[in-house]
């Protein structure tokens, strides 16, 4: 559902009319008939049920994951899914950064129910446009979704998107310094906000947060700490690679999470019966590949 007296969308929604983006800072819902086509999935997961129209192969590859296909790290993801799901009560509070095309947003609206809420961000606009298809096909208005990143600062930032790879990689950190395998790529703009600030203007703070953000995940860390005093459950996809190349680390991130009265953790697999479970970690446990740490509570 896009609220349209909701003050945090029209302050994005003037953001991008200055930006000449206007006709994403309307509540998109006339031009989804546009973009929302391609295959179809009906995903349950943990008793939750959702349905999503996909357009691009990789996203459909992610999608074919939730419904028992997929590779290794689809079938890792799915079980964090499965487990945040769990987490999830009728009432509940829950932000969704770098909500991609609603994997996590739609199941978890269902998990909150009417009396809850779900806040989804997510930076790039096709993908928005589809998060905004998938909400309206699932009949949700329990979900407040945003064109917008999410960072340490409030302002106008510029990110960039990998033309050589899927719609979905962008990413407010040049990624082309670890790699120059990444080029052809664009440099767009985009309005930006703290959590800290959204969650202010909301006046809501969440109970369970995931944070995908492909290496920008201090920076949105670093905008929360108010927000996060009271969360039970932080889901946070380290990104090492992208995060070098701005100049940080995994430790870093994970150190700031145990500041903040986390325990960490992360998902092992044992190969021999093909099955997973968390294990605890700490600040100076080495992540040599991207991997989603999650953060409880102690």
């Amino acid at each position: 559902m896009i609220d349209r007296n909701n003050s945090f969308i029209n302050g994005v929604r003037s953001g991008l009319y200055s930006l000449g983006l206007g006709k994403f800072g309307r509540d998109g819902l006339a031009f989804i008939e546009t973009v929302c086509y391609g295959t179809q999935h009906s995903v349950n997961v943990g008793g939750a049920r959702g349905q999503f129209s996909i357009k691009d192969r990789v996203a459909r590859s992610y999608f074919a994951s939730a419904r028992g296909r997929g590779n290794r790290r689809h079938h890792l993801e799915m079980f964090v899914l499965e487990n945040t799901l769990q987490s999830l009560q009728p009432g509940m509070c829950f932000y969704d950064v770098g909500a991609f095309l609603g994997l996590y947003s739609i199941l978890a609206a269902h998990k909150v129910g009417a009396s809850g809420t779900v806040h989804a961000f997510e930076l790039n606009e096709e993908n928005f446009m589809q998060l905004l298809g998938n909400v309206r096909l699932n009949r949700l208005s329990n979900v407040q979704a945003h064109l917008c990143a999410v960072q340490e600062q409030t302002c106008v930032v510029q990110f960039e998107r990998y033309s050589s790879r899927s719609d979905s990689t962008h990413s407010l950190i040049d990624l082309r310094t670890k790699s120059g395998q990444r080029a052809p790529h664009q440099t767009q703009l985009a309005v930006a906000i703290t959590l800290d600030d959204y969650s202010r203007i909301s006046q809501r703070l969440p109970d369970v947060v995931k944070i995908d953000v492909e290496g920008a995940e201090l920076r949105v860390l670093k905008g929360a700490t108010q927000t996060l005093r009271q969360a039970r459950l932080v889901l946070c996809e380290l990104h090492p690679a992208a995060l070098r190349a701005d100049n940080h680390s995994p430790q870093e991130v994970m150190g700031l999470l145990v500041d903040m009265g986390f325990d960490l953790w992360m998902v092992q697999e044992f190969r021999e019966t093909s099955g997973q479970k968390l294990v605890e970690i700490n600040p100076s446990t080495p992540i040599l590949q991207n991997c989603m740490v999650i953060a409880k509570r102690s």
